[in-house]
């Protein structure tokens, strides 16, 4: 990212002290990911929790939406007449991990809104990702789509004909503890971390169907980590936390 905005820099700002100073603003410190038109001059880039624009003269900028608190904004794409940035979620005080810490979000090209901050209704909409997937890349797959890439490996996928956000790839977060496995299927006892520094890890029961896709055996009721977990068929599983036995009949 650094050496792009670079790059813009020398090309676009040559002329003007004033847009010098303004482009060194926004690539100081860490690379800004940066998104240029060098037919036009157009250029569009994120950070300090802003997003940036400038028209071929003037640097405008506007607060990225407050609807989700932000940590950082990590990439930054237009495609279909729309602008998109990724971005990490804030962590609370007590560093408690959230369900989803990574977000999309976008919105019509045009000029930066309010400077004060968008909203993420009704001109900005958002997509959250799943477990601690962070979007680190953001790039268009020919004209229709773009790909969003987190920084554990997972692919998301952006449709230009029906705007569209699914996940196109497969599997599961955490620390494997036991997997066991019948003639249909394969289940895998893991345990996720449930705070930054990982003081804590709480149990979790993927099964493997026979599409290959995983997905969660039920809901646990237990926040304890798991130890062990056995499995005679997709109806009699037992699961051994760290301090009790619990048993899967196929419903509950």
């Amino acid at each position: 990212a650094r050496s792009r905005i670079w790059a813009g820099r020398a090309r676009l700002c040559a002329n003007s002290s004033e847009r010098r100073n303004a482009f060194s603003d926004l690539a100081s410190g860490d690379g800004k990911p940066t998104l240029v038109d060098f037919a036009t001059g157009e250029t569009w880039a994120v950070g300090d929790l802003k997003l940036w624009h400038f028209d071929g003269s003037n640097w405008t900028n506007e607060l990225l939406p407050a609807d989700v608190a932000l940590d950082e904004a990590t990439s930054v794409v237009a495609i279909d007449q729309r602008i998109f940035v990724g971005a990490k979620t804030r962590l609370h005080a007590d560093l408690i991990l959230p369900s989803s810490r990574g977000i999309v979000m976008s919105r019509p090209l045009g000029p930066p809104l309010d400077p004060d901050g968008g909203q993420i209704d009704p001109l900005w909409t958002s997509h959250m990702l799943r477990g601690p997937q962070v979007p680190r890349s953001l790039f268009q797959k020919e004209t229709a789509s773009i790909i969003v890439v987190g920084d554990y490996g997972a692919i998301w996928e952006w449709k230009v004909d029906d705007s569209s956000f699914i996940e196109i790839s497969q599997g599961f977060y955490g620390d494997i503890a036991d997997i066991s496995v019948t003639e249909t299927s394969a289940f895998a006892a893991v345990n996720l971390c449930t705070n930054l520094l990982c003081g804590t890890q709480t149990g979790l029961v993927v099964h493997q169907n026979g599409a290959g896709t995983w997905q969660p055996l039920g809901t646990l009721p237990s926040t304890d980590a798991i130890a062990a977990i056995a499995a005679r068929s997709d109806s009699e599983v037992i699961i051994a936390t760290t301090s009790q036995l619990l048993a899967w009949n196929g419903n509950a």
